[in-house]
This record gives C-alpha cells, structure tokens and sequence, in this order.
C-alpha cells in the first residue's frame, strides 16, 4: 500500500499532499491573528484539510465523485464531533419529515460548518489551479507577498510560515515538471525511471549542500531597509531598529527565548525572540518606566543580590496608606513630583516578586479586593522594592493602585553633587567591582570623562557613549567574544547587543570613576491607548499638557522588558540613566523649563497653522518624489520589453527583419538550440561540424538521438539545400526543437 502511495499515479497523489501543505501556513497564520478564529474552529479547518490530503491521495483511482462525496462526509463528522452535535429524531415520515429533519440536523452544525466546507473548496480549488506552471508561480508569489506585508506591518511573525510556503511552490513546481516529462517525453522518462540513482543522488547532493552552506554559513545583516521602516521614514517618522517599532525589549538568559521580564541576571548574553503579547495596563498622571528590581554586585557575567539587598526588607507590618521609612542618607536638594498609577495584570497564572511602580514608591492606596489589615508585602527602602511576600497565601493582585514620588531632573542643580561621595562605605555595594574588570575598561572610563567638570557631566558622557557609538539588536553576534568579563567583550570585541548590554556596560563604567551606580530591571511604559474621541483631525490644544506629561493609559507588552541605570548623586539620591539606543526616558523638568514630549505616532499634534502646512507639504513632497520613481520604473521596463520585442518578434516593423520564410525560421531555431544547448553543458568542438557535433551528443544521450538527427537534418536541408523545405519540415523541425528544449 505505502509503495503505491510513490508509484501508481504519483503525479496526482504527491500533488495534493503538497499542495495541502502549501495552504497549512495560512491556517498557521490565522492562528497568530489574535482573536481572530475560535480554537474549535481552527481543529475543524485544519482536520478539513489533512483530512481532504489524505482522501485525495488514497481514492486517487477512485472517481472524482467518489472523492469528492467522501471528503464532503468527512467534513461534516468532523463538524459533528467539533460542535459536539446531538442529531434529532426524525418526527414524520415522508420527505417532509426528512427535510425537517435536514434542516435541523444543519442547525447542530452551525456555525463551524461554513469554515470546515470553506476549507475543503479552497483545497480542491488550490488543487486545480496548480495544474500549470505559470499559475504556481503566481500562487506562489501572491502567498508570499501576502505574508510579507502582513509580517512588515504587524505585530506577528511569519517568517516560518513564508519558509514552508516556498519550499512547498518549488516542490509543486518540481512536480509539474517530472509530470509533463513522463507525459511529452515517455522515452526519456523510461530511462530516468530504469536509471534514478544518477538523478536522485544529484538531487540529495544538491539539497544537502545547500542545507549544509544555510546551516553553517555566517549570519548577514540586512542590505535594504524593511518596508515598515520605509514606509514610517516616508511618513516623516522616526522609528528605532527594535523590531516592527514597537520598544526594545531584553532577555536575561544566556539561550534564545522569548522576550520578558526574567527573574535569572547571573547569566547576562545571548540572543531572543520578541513577544508582544500584553502583561498589564497602567493608568498614570505621568509617563515613566516601571521599576521592578535592582541589583548592585557585579559578577563578571551577570548580576547577583548581595545579602544586604536580600535582607533588605522592613519587617514592620503594614496595610494601605504610606510605607514605612528607616534613615536614608539625606536628599534634601531632592525635588520630586507625585505620580498615581493603577496596574491591571493581564496573566491571572503570572506571577511577580515585586510590585511595578514609577521610582519611587511611597503609597499604597489600593490592593486588590483588600480593604483592611496587613498587606502580603515586603518593603525595601534601601531598594526601593516593594516584594510580595512568598509565605504568603493569597495571589498576586489583578488590580493594585501606589503613588510614587518621581524625582524632578533639575541639571543645575545636579552638577552641584560632588565629585565623590562622603561615605564611601555606604556606597561601598554600589562601587564594587570584580576582578574580571579589565584594565582597558577602566582607562576607557577614565579617558572618557577626563574633561568632564562634574559627576553629572562624567554620567552624561558615559550614556551618550554608549547611546552613540554601539548597535542595538536582538541577537548579537557573540562569537566575537573572547574576554571572560561581560562587559568587555560588550566594550572591545562585540560591540553589538540590547539593553541588557548597554545598561551593565554603564554601570561598571560610572564605578570604575568612583561614581556609585546600580542596575535596574522593570518594564519600559509600553503602547500609549490616547483617547480616541480627538480623532484623525489632531489633538485640541487643551490635550497637549496631557500629551505633554504623558497622563493616560498604556499595555505593557514583554516585549518593553527593560534594564537601565541609577546613579546615586550626594545629597539628591537616585537618578535613571538610559544609555540604550532608540529608548527615551521620560523625565520630569522643573517648571518653566521644556521638556522632550513623547507623542504617539498616530496622534497628530500641529502645534501651529504653519506646522500643519509645512507637514501637509511633506507629504505632497513625498508623493512626488514616489510618481517620480514609478515613472522612472514604468520607463525602464517599457525599454527593457521594446528591446526583448526587436529581438524576439520578427514580425515587428523595427524588427531585425521582415517575415522570414521557412527555410529561415528553421536555420534560426536551429542555432538558438545550439546556443541552449552549449548553456546546459553540451559544448561543441571549434572545428567540429554540426554533424559531427550532434552524433557526439546522440551517442552520449540515448533518449534526444532521434530527436537530434531529425532537427539538425532539417538544419542542413534548410540551409544548404537549394528549395524551401515543405511546411510540414518546418513545423515538425521546430516542434522538435521545442521538445529539445524541455527535455535537456
């Protein structure tokens, strides 16, 4: 049975196993459309499919009709079972009581019924149209676009998807051509048939090899710009390499995994996938980051707690209301402003060690469903941590509410911090180094900064060395490393990597000049959700002291996991860094002062008139420029056809020549063989005739002998003889070419 499945009518059976394949990554990419199908009703679509495959490929001899009647059966048991239908009992008998019974028999089915029998027509449908090459083809190019369209201009990946689609075409393609050989050509495929080792072992030569070169060869970076970014860049927008341009995100792993915030810092590196599926909202007064945990000892490959961050908890009982303080060294030149937030975890199963707030918590108003008594929490002033606590029974909250008291980025007063700090012991967690720390490390630090006047100034030469001089990506090329120390193989030989990266980076720099620093992991602020009833026209002006402070709810994707750097500055305390390209940190200015304003890229906000006009004659630019580039496009490929037609159609009046006659068109078909055949290996003597060369071939290649002898002498009575050879010679000689043509 299993022999016959690759012999008797193989044509038929291989193409419709291909061919179903060919469609399961669109059933695929259904499947990451979120919300888009019911799972019921993706389990009906897909036992549909494989199940038509299988029918097709063993009633293969059977009737069409037959097929067709047993696949239509399979559908609707599959519907049956899917939509757990309970049949109803015939109530009469007679055709009336049998149609009643049919109409609510369909009724059970419904509404999977539509999608299981959709997907069986668009089977058969697919299965006859790819009965030609040319419309493979065209399948096999809309399939793709499609999927690159959708991948370039949305949050899901189909790049495996896109990779089954085209090995799928190229088989059917490969297909069809075995096909039409056996059917034009029975001789030479009788030979292929008694003789398919030479063919078969090419052939697992040649996909081995090139398996083989895909596995091992080095990874390239992109030449062209994907067509999102071109798309954002023509529209005037900036958009940071991050992935479809949506925020950079991290993974602290050492393996490739999904994006996320990760509870595993020891072991800092290699590469990840993004994820943009939602882990919370927040509503908030202000944009920030969503701080979640620090760490401060530096190991050489990652970070660790030390045992006063793991001990640095109050153990003082607390409910709602303000957290408990202890003596923190002094901040009074600290200027601060009160942000609210409210979270709302999306993931019932997810669970955290920490609460996310904006730096720093100083309130808890709401806990879940809490009114009153001790809340499950531990409080870490030192860290400014609040962490759940794990003997407790209840759950992480869906819903909690804090307050936070945002530090005010004041620069004046900033670069008034002194050079170092007083209490070095104090300090002494977040000044530590570890003997991996290269000596080229340091002096890097120390040349950078060399000029700088103040320790503020020292800190922004750091960030904007790094912002500037390193690349941003998802899956950096870490077999440059060669140094045991993290951050030197970052600094020196890598020089590539995501935030994880550029963040430690900064950390051991600022400590190798004496200035304390610490590591921060959280969540950047994620998709801003503005109030839709402003609409397409634009933002009114009363919105944009909102839009300014960034008041408003935003999803919290994995995708936003982030790490980035606190420097403590004496008598101020702790202010974040962000040293990762395409990351801007919302800060709070003193008043008066302006500061970065981040909008929404589908918010438009034309401050004035001439603004509005000046975008609005942006775009006219733009479309310019675009009907300058497709007419030059449209240009060259009209050239490119009136060249290939004065070649090709004789029959033109700008062609090489009038009509030719048939002794003409046969020598002209003649030599173009000759010209193909030289391409596909058959060379030709310098001094060998055509008789001599064409015998050659025969005696080689057995299956074109007849072929050959009867064209080349149609060749030489065409062009030596003194008549016009018949009609009949001409035609039957270039059908032959033509034949030629395909078999070699």
């Amino acid at each position: 049975m299993i022999r016959r499945l690759f012999s008797d009518r193989w044509p038929q059976r291989w193409t419709a196993l291909i061919t179903g394949l060919f469609l399961y990554p669109f059933l695929s990419w259904m499947q990451e459309e979120e919300g888009l199908l019911l799972p019921e009703t993706l389990l009906l679509m897909k036992i549909a499919l494989f199940g038509s495959i299988a029918l097709e490929m063993l009633l293969v001899r059977a009737h069409w009709l037959l097929r067709r009647l047993a696949q239509l059966a399979l559908v609707v048991a599959a519907n049956a079972a899917v939509a757990d239908a309970s049949w109803p009992k015939l109530a009469a008998p007679g055709l009336g009581g049998l149609w009643a019974w049919c109409k609510d028999a369909f009724a059970e089915l419904l509404p999977y019924f539509w999608f299981g029998a959709g997907t069986w027509v668009v089977f058969l449908y697919t299965l006859w149209w790819v009965g030609i090459r040319w419309r493979i083809v065209a399948l096999l190019v809309a399939g793709v676009v499609a999927m690159g369209i959708r991948d370039s201009f949305s949050m899901i990946y189909l790049w495996d998807q896109t990779l089954i689609l085209i090995g799928c075409g190229l088989f059917l393609l490969v297909i069809h051509h075995f096909a039409r050989l056996k059917e034009r050509n029975p001789e030479s495929w009788t030979y292929l048939a008694e003789y398919p080792g030479a063919l078969m072992t090419t052939v697992l030569l040649t996909i081995t090899g090139a398996l083989a070169l895909g596995a091992f060869a080095p990874e390239v970076r992109p030449v062209l710009t994907d067509p999102y970014t071109m798309y954002m860049n023509w529209q005037g927008k900036p958009v940071v390499t991050g992935g479809k341009g949506e925020a950079f995100n991290i993974d602290l792993t050492t393996g490739d995994s999904s994006s996320g915030y990760s509870r595993d810092d020891s072991g800092l590196g290699g590469s990840f996938e993004f994820d943009f599926s939602p882990v919370f909202t927040v509503m908030t007064s202000h944009r920030s980051y969503w701080r979640g945990e620090t760490r401060s000892n530096y190991t050489g490959s990652g970070w660790e707690q030390t045992n006063a961050e793991k001990s640095a908890v109050v153990n003082a009982r607390f409910g709602l209301g303000a957290l408990p303080q202890t003596n923190e060294p002094p901040v009074s030149k600290l200027e601060t402003v009160e942000v609210t937030q409210t979270f709302t975890m999306l993931r019932k199963d997810e669970r955290f060690p920490v609460l996310f707030g904006a730096s720093y918590i100083k309130q808890i108003t709401a806990f879940g469903d809490v009114k009153s008594g001790t809340l499950p929490l531990q409080w870490s002033p030192r860290l400014r941590e609040l962490r759940i606590n794990p003997a407790s029974s209840r759950n992480y909250p869906e819903t909690y509410t804090v307050v936070s008291q945002v530090p005010v980025l004041n620069e004046e007063i900033l670069r008034q911090a002194p050079l170092t700090v007083s209490n070095r012991e104090a300090m002494r967690d977040y000044l530590q180094l570890p003997p991996s720390v290269t000596n080229r490390t340091r002096t890097l630090a120390r040349e950078l900064t060399k000029d700088a006047p103040t320790a503020y100034d020292k800190v922004k030469v750091l960030e904007k060395y790094l912002n500037t001089e390193f690349t941003y990506t998802n899956k950096p090329d870490t077999s440059k490393g060669r140094n045991d120390d993290f951050v030197h193989r970052f600094l020196f030989e890598i020089r590539e990597g995501y935030c994880d990266y550029f963040s430690t980076a900064m950390v051991v720099l600022a400590r190798a000049i004496d200035i304390p620093a610490r590591w921060v992991k959280g969540y950047a602020p994620g998709d801003y959700a503005f109030d839709e009833e402003f609409g397409p026209a634009g933002v009114p002006a009363e919105a944009i002291g909102q839009l300014a402070s960034g008041e408003g709810e935003y999803t919290v994707r994995n995708s936003h996991a982030h790490s980035w750097v606190e420097v403590y500055f004496e008598g101020i305390g702790w202010i974040p860094f962000e040293p990762t390209p395409g990351f801007s940190l919302p800060v709070v200015v003193p008043a008066g002062e302006i500061g970065e304003v981040t909008v929404p890229e589908n918010i438009d906000v034309p401050e004035t008139v001439e603004a509005a006009e000046s975008e609005s004659g942006d775009r006219r630019g733009g479309w310019i420029a675009f009907g300058i580039v497709g007419v030059s496009v449209a240009a060259a490929v009209i050239a490119a056809l009136l060249i290939f037609a004065r070649k090709r159609a004789d029959w033109l009046p700008f062609g090489k020549g009038r009509a030719l006659n048939r002794n003409q068109r046969v020598v002209r078909e003649f030599e173009r063989l000759l010209k193909y055949m030289r391409r596909k290996g058959y060379d030709r003597g310098e001094h060998e005739t055509v008789r001599e060369t064409v015998g050659r071939w025969s005696a080689a290649n057995k299956w074109i002998a007849e072929d050959l002898a009867q064209v080349s002498d149609a060749f030489e009575r065409a062009k030596y003889g003194r008549g016009e050879i018949s009609e009949q010679d001409a035609v039957n000689a270039i059908t032959r070419i033509a034949k030629l043509r395909e078999m070699v």
